[in-house]
């Protein structure tokens, strides 16, 4: 489902909050004029559920819930991250997980920003993003690291080779990558170690047009995961059709591509939460 928002103070804000082709969606949005942010969950891979919902689930909404509190509406974001990652980790113990096992853990990756006047306040972790876009073309306040990327590329691989059951081909990798959490890239899951991971500040918003945050399902889909995700047709798409004309070029050619060969990914669609601000 896309949703748009009311304008915010002067400001035009437009959000997109789609299940992808799960069984629910595992991201979370956050709209609080002046708070914006975005949470992707992460399946746990032993593939329990707890009342219903995934552990992805669970996580996301979790570290939303934190966010959205208004009795930490002043906090520095940072902060209000590593308090979002403790409730991570004290709702798994709540329902038993067994957070030695990687596996089993809950995780998420979020990426939230407060628009002050002429100043952007930001906190990313993981593969969820904040795009700012100007007239001359874009950037990303926090680095962009694709985790997935590797795992991908062998995607790509065994699809060129004919293996059909790539998911299955590659559970090994998968499972592989997962332990890297908060070693190699960063999560909200509990672990204190994600204050390692975690990217915040501030940027002055002179020039900047629109800040677009996004988890990993609005990425525009590309052939070769070895090459850097091109932001800046994205940033192009959203100056020139808005939020929803990017989410409809995303999901168009993904239905071009429904066993996810020529575009290598984990499923035809998957979930997106996102919020673009039009300054």
């Amino acid at each position: 489902m896309s949703a748009e928002s009311a304008p915010a103070r002067g400001r035009n804000v437009h959000s997109v909050y789609e299940q992808g082709s799960g069984h629910c969606n595992e991201d979370a949005l956050l709209c609080a004029s002046p708070l914006y942010a975005v949470f992707d969950g992460a399946s746990c891979l032993c593939g329990n559920m707890y009342k219903g919902a995934s552990g992805a689930w669970w996580a996301a909404n979790t570290a939303r819930s934190v966010f959205a509190d208004a009795r930490y509406a002043d906090m520095p974001l940072n902060q209000l991250a590593m308090r979002a990652n403790r409730a991570v980790g004290a709702a798994m113990r709540q329902h038993g997980v067994d957070t030695g096992d990687p596996l089993r853990v809950w995780s998420a990756s979020m990426a939230a920003f407060r628009v002050r006047e002429d100043v952007l306040e930001y906190v990313q972790i993981g593969d969820s993003l904040i795009l700012c876009i100007t007239d001359k073309g874009c950037f990303l306040p926090a680095p962009y690291h694709n985790h997935d990327r590797e795992t991908l590329c062998r995607w790509r691989t065994l699809a060129e080779q004919g293996v059909r059951n790539l998911r299955i081909a590659l559970h090994d990798h998968i499972c592989a990558v997962r332990q890297g959490m908060n070693r190699t890239y960063g999560v909200l899951n509990g672990d204190d170690r994600a204050q390692d991971f975690l990217h915040w500040g501030t940027v002055p918003l002179h020039g900047v047009r629109h800040v677009l945050t996004f988890t990993d399902g609005l990425h525009l889909p590309a052939e070769s995961p070895q090459d850097a995700p091109d932001f800046s047709a994205l940033a192009a798409l959203v100056s020139r059709q808005g939020l929803h004309g990017l989410h409809a070029a995303v999901r168009h050619a993904e239905c071009g591509d429904p066993q996810c060969l020529r575009y290598p990914r984990f499923k035809t669609h998957d979930d997106i939460a996102a919020v673009a601000v039009t300054l």
